[in-house]
């Protein structure tokens, strides 16, 4: 929500925005607040920067877990076919 609000007020008030075309438009309310409000609002990299790591190896480990949750379903499946196939063997012979 934050960066939703930091993107309106840059692209509305303060430097303008492109479109698709790559038109560049020039920010349609700039004349609505006085100059001293036409101040680019930013936020800082650094905690982005900080959280990337932990965020990527809790991302990895979360994608280990449900691998291995993954080969153990499968193994389960093959146990069971498995199991169906020799008892329709058995079947057919007796």
């Amino acid at each position: 929500l934050i960066c939703v609000a930091l993107i309106g007020w840059n692209e509305l008030l303060v430097d303008g925005y492109t479109d698709f075309n790559e038109v560049h438009h020039a920010p349609p309310l700039a004349d609505a607040l006085p100059s001293f409000l036409t101040f680019k609002l930013v936020l800082p990299t650094d905690p982005f920067f900080l959280c990337g790591g932990p965020l990527g190896l809790l991302l990895v480990f979360r994608n280990d877990c449900s691998y291995s949750r993954y080969k153990e379903a499968f193994h389960h499946v093959e146990v069971a076919m498995s199991s169906l196939s020799n008892m329709q063997l058995m079947a057919s012979n007796a």
